[in-house]
């Protein structure tokens, strides 16, 4: 089976985003076990690697 993965999956994973993170995690084992073939799209990446940067950083700010 071929999926596009949308890019909450990827943000849920990434950013332990509750309570969907779990059920994403499961998504990236499927893929990673070849049981499922995952997709993202090319924007996508850009949209993910934005939202991450923003929340990393938003993250480092308040430890200060």
């Amino acid at each position: 089976m071929r999926i596009l993965l949308d890019t909450n999956i990827i943000l849920d994973v990434l950013l332990n985003r509750q309570p969907y993170c779990l059920n994403a995690a499961k998504i990236i084992v499927l893929s990673e076990k070849e049981i499922i073939e995952s997709y993202v799209s090319a924007s996508a990446i850009t949209d993910i690697y934005y939202v991450a940067k923003k929340s990393y950083k938003d993250k480092k700010q308040d430890k200060r």
